[in-house]
């Protein structure tokens, strides 16, 4: 059998290709996971704080540490990631802000509004933007 090194070459540099494009489809995938399981953290966090209201004086704070260690640990991940979750509430409201405003409809173009309720946190890796949001406005009387 005769060797055709040029052969040999082209095959092992597409077998690279491939290893390298199946990996980076793979972190990709690892990072959409992340992103998902960041938002979910966040709904998740924000329905128990809005039950935490709803218990006696010491439970309240047991459950309150507890969601405070959740939230501080989902963040590091998010941190080691190169991500980070913004929350805009209570915030002026500006169209340029990376969020959908599902209620915008409800008011008039000159009205002065601020963010009352993020549904779905903005979601950043540095300065880039990975996922807008989504808000509920209210009127500033």
């Amino acid at each position: 059998m005769k060797y055709y090194p040029s052969v040999l070459d082209r095959i092992s540099i597409c077998r690279e290709i491939t290893h390298k494009q199946t990996s980076e489809k793979r972190m990709e995938a690892q990072k959409t996971a992340v992103i998902n399981s960041a938002i979910e953290s966040w709904r998740f966090s924000k329905v128990f704080e809005r039950m935490l209201g709803q218990l006696d004086a010491a439970d309240t704070r047991r459950y309150t540490s507890q969601l405070r260690f959740f939230v501080k640990q989902t963040e590091q991940t998010l941190e080691d990631m190169g991500l980070r979750v913004v929350n805009v509430e209570g915030l002026p409201w500006d169209p340029g802000m990376a969020v959908t405003a599902v209620n915008r409809a409800d008011f008039e173009v000159d009205d002065v509004l601020e963010v009352n309720l993020m549904l779905e946190p903005i979601l950043m890796e540095g300065t880039v933007l990975v996922k807008t949001g989504k808000v509920t406005l209210r009127r500033i009387e």
